[in-house]
């Protein structure tokens, strides 16, 4: 955009079929991806990422119980982070994950119970800060 700002993204696509049986393979992620927006102002650069999946319906019912959770819901989530140059070879870095506490869960991410063999989808974080002390020696 400018050569201070910057706008990037990606998306990711997967569709996986048994040919055996014409069925949909278990854990098949759904579309999802990424759009970013960064600033950069010499010592201060910042910015701003929005993730997001769409809902998987595509799911292997032979599979639900065993490896396949079953359907799952499409999100969206908001980061925003930063970065302060201290000198050439230290910097902090800062940032809020799901900034707006979204309540959501990756497709393929589960737990497998040691109770019966129980599978249940496990929500991600929710908001979360950080901060990290990054040094090249």
């Amino acid at each position: 955009m400018t050569d201070k700002l910057r706008l990037s993204g990606d998306v990711a696509y997967v569709k996986r079929t048994n040919t055996a049986d014409n069925r949909p393979l278990a854990q098949t992620p759904p579309v999802n991806g990424k759009v970013q927006l960064d600033y950069n102002a010499g010592k201060w650069s910042g910015g701003t990422r929005v993730r997001f999946a769409a809902g998987q319906d595509r799911i292997d019912t032979n599979m639900v119980g065993a490896t396949e959770v079953g359907e799952s819901a499409g999100y969206g989530v908001v980061d925003a982070y930063g970065r302060y140059s201290l000198n050439k070879s230290t910097k902090v870095r800062f940032g809020v994950d799901n900034l707006l506490d979204k309540t959501y869960a990756e497709h393929v991410s589960r737990r497998n119970l040691d109770l019966g063999g129980t599978v249940e989808r496990v929500n991600e974080a929710g908001r979360s800060a950080w901060l990290k002390l990054e040094t090249e020696f």
